[in-house]
């Protein structure tokens, strides 16, 4: 099955700063064959009959962070192609070419940061239709939110979490065995498989194997990743980010 050429930005409202909205029009003026849309809270009605539970989650949340991860992995899995945060540039006007040509026979790939003790990020997310690791990532995050929300329904009282925890890339790390601990993250820079030009493409690994699961390190002169609209929930408006919000704040209504 082909890589659909789908490019997806979410924004939980439909007041886009004008900043985030240039952005996305030049994805689209370089991209003319992609399909680039900005997904809002109502697209994600048309799977509310095949994902019921994650879907009213979704309407229920609080934190528009949590609402991107839900959607993001909705439509990867459906729809198929791109997934990129609003505030990532496009470098080089063929930069999507370039990774959607990389990494366009894996089912799924996700961002790794190697300097970074090698985390995987979901600023940048690539999928197959029906990809394995997004659909099993869709129903972990179902159980783990479920779980915390029938929590929050017994009691009045604010009860402590880390939303990160429920949500990839933490899923990631369990679905595909991507360990925690300094001496794994050391270990695997011995173990990653490269192209011919030295580019990271995924890893030595029976699970990464079996979801045939791609890794990217995104060179910043393709992508860069907070390069526009860092005023929206960083700087003076950082109590608006989800790191902050959810020290006081129930994660459902």
């Amino acid at each position: 099955m082909e890589l659909p050429k789908n490019i997806y930005f979410y924004w939980d409202t439909l007041e886009i700063p004008e900043e985030a909205l240039n952005n996305v029009k030049n994805y689209k003026a370089q991209n003319r064959d992609f399909n680039v849309k900005i997904l809002n809270d109502e697209d994600i009605n048309i799977y509310k009959n095949e994902f019921p539970e994650l879907i009213e989650l979704f309407h229920l949340a609080t934190i528009s962070a949590l609402k991107a991860d839900i959607i993001r992995l909705i439509f990867l899995y459906k729809e198929g192609g791109i997934w990129i945060d609003m505030n990532t540039t496009l470098e080089i006007n063929d930069g999507i070419k370039i990774l959607y040509d990389r990494y366009k026979q894996y089912d799924f790939v996700i961002t790794i940061q190697p300097t970074c003790r090698n985390d995987l990020k979901t600023s940048c997310l690539i999928s197959k239709i029906n990809s394995k690791l997004a659909y099993d990532t869709i129903i972990k995050m179902t159980e783990n939110l479920k779980r915390h929300y029938e929590l929050e329904k017994k009691s009045q009282e604010y009860i402590s979490y880390n939303f990160f925890l429920f949500v990839a890339p933490v899923v990631f790390f369990d679905l595909l065995e991507y360990h925690y601990d300094d001496e794994f993250r050391k270990k695997i820079n011995n173990e990653f498989i490269k192209d011919n030009d030295n580019n990271i493409i995924t890893l030595k690994s029976k699970k990464f194997e079996e979801y045939n699961c791609g890794l990217m390190d995104v060179d910043p002169k393709l992508l860069h990743f907070y390069g526009c609209n860092m005023s929206h929930h960083h700087g003076e408006n950082f109590h608006k980010h989800w790191s902050n919000l959810q020290k006081t704040q129930k994660l459902f209504f």
